[in-house]
């Protein structure tokens, strides 16, 4: 399985690179309302991927 820094690192796919900093933020418990203010994603995405973790 490829780890999120290697998708962040090697991926040329913008919307891969911002799913996997999305993931990483959630991890990391950023609020919500922040990671879709600083990756300009819906909250919908995020809450999806925060969800998705838990």
């Amino acid at each position: 399985m490829t780890s999120l820094d290697e998708i962040i690192n090697d991926s040329r796919d913008a919307r891969e690179v911002k799913r996997a900093v999305c993931v990483k933020m959630a991890m990391s418990e950023m609020p919500t309302a922040q990671i879709t203010e600083m990756l300009n994603v819906t909250r919908n995405v995020s809450t999806i991927l925060r969800l998705s973790l838990s």
